[in-house]
C-alpha cells in the first residue's frame, strides 16, 4: 500500500463521456491532497466551442465519496438520463446553473438548479414530449418544479407545479 502518495496530473480528453452521453472536450487539472487523503481536481468542459462546464472535484480515498460541484452554461444534460430516465424519460437539451453531484460511488446525489433551455422530456403516461425553458430544482431526494412552464410541439402550454419525490437511487 502507499504511505505517502504523490498524484498531480493535467489531462485533456476529447470527446468525454459521462454516462455514454458526450459532453465534450476535457481538461482536467488533479493532484493529490495528502492533508485530506483524497485527490482534488478542477475540471473545465468546452463543447460547441465554448465553455459549458466548470467543475471542482474531490474524491476520499478512505470514505469512497465523490463531491463535484459543476457550473454549468448550456451544458448538454443529455447525462443525466441514466439517474432521471425513471422519471423524467427522455431528457435532452441544454441548462446553466449549478449542481452537485456527490455521493458514494454507487449511491450518487445530486443538488442544484439548472434552468433549462428548451431542454425536451416525455411524459409517460401521455406519450407526450414536452419543451421547458424554466428552472428545475434538484435536491438529494426531491426534484422541483417551481411554477414551470410545459410546451408541446404545437407550442400549447401546460403551467407545472410540483415535486417528485425519490430514494435517491
Amino acid at each position: 500500500a502507499l504511505s505517502n502518495p504523490a498524484f498531480n496530473a493535467v489531462i485533456s480528453v476529447k470527446d468525454t463521456k459521462f454516462n455514454d452521453k458526450r459532453v465534450g472536450d476535457t481538461s482536467v487539472f488533479a493532484t493529490w491532497d495528502q492533508e485530506e487523503q483524497q485527490i482534488v481536481a478542477i475540471a473545465e468542459i468546452e463543447d460547441r466551442n465554448k465553455k459549458v462546464a466548470l467543475a471542482e472535484c474531490s474524491y476520499s480515498r478512505n470514505d469512497k465519496i465523490l463531491d463535484r460541484l459543476i457550473d454549468t452554461d448550456d451544458v448538454d444534460i443529455e447525462f443525466l438520463s441514466k439517474y432521471l430516465d425513471s422519471i423524467l424519460p427522455g431528457l435532452k437539451g441544454y441548462a446553466s446553473g449549478q449542481l452537485r453531484i456527490s455521493g458514494p460511488l454507487k449511491g450518487i446525489l445530486f443538488d442544484g438548479r439548472l434552468k433549462a433551455n428548451n431542454a425536451e422530456l416525455t411524459v409517460g403516461m401521455l406519450g407526450s414530449k414536452f419543451y421547458i425553458t424554466d428552472p428545475i430544482i434538484m435536491t438529494p431526494y426531491t426534484i422541483e418544479f417551481p411554477d414551470i412552464t410545459l410546451r408541446d410541439v404545437d407550442n400549447n402550454k401546460v403551467s407545472l407545479n410540483g415535486v417528485i419525490n425519490h430514494n435517491g437511487k
